[in-house]
């Protein structure tokens, strides 16, 4: 087993939604851990990372994606520069083939966001 990471990070423009989605993951692996960080916040802003099998970028779930991972509409509680843990669902294997999706709503109407999710995980060979 090798422990790995995928970091999923852009600016997130004033008053818009930036969407990230990683390569495809074609072995089954074992989510650890979770962490969200941005630069500053709204109260209102939100963010959600979950796994997809949608080829475009995608801002929810579709039908049919697998259920992994499902944090959705996560509100953002601290304003400032901050990173937030998620917790993962019983550190649970994900069959492949999937990707995982961090999206984050920005609602300032002035100010771009950088953002990040990275996702550590296992792998099962």
């Amino acid at each position: 087993m090798a422990v790995e990471a995928v970091d999923l990070s852009g600016t997130a423009d004033a008053n818009s939604t930036l969407s990230l989605v990683s390569d495809i993951f074609w072995k089954p692996v074992r989510l650890l851990a979770i962490v969200v960080s941005y630069d500053g916040a709204t109260a209102t802003d939100t963010f959600s990372v979950f796994t997809t099998h949608q080829t475009e970028t995608p801002t929810a779930p579709a039908p049919g994606d697998p259920p992994y991972l499902r944090a959705l509409n996560i509100p953002v509680r601290v304003t400032s520069a901050f990173a937030i843990s998620i917790p993962v669902p019983q550190r649970r294997t994900v069959l492949p083939p999937f990707r995982i999706a961090f999206v984050y709503n920005n609602t300032d109407a002035t100010n771009a966001r950088k953002v990040s999710c990275t996702v550590w995980y296992d792998t099962e060979e």
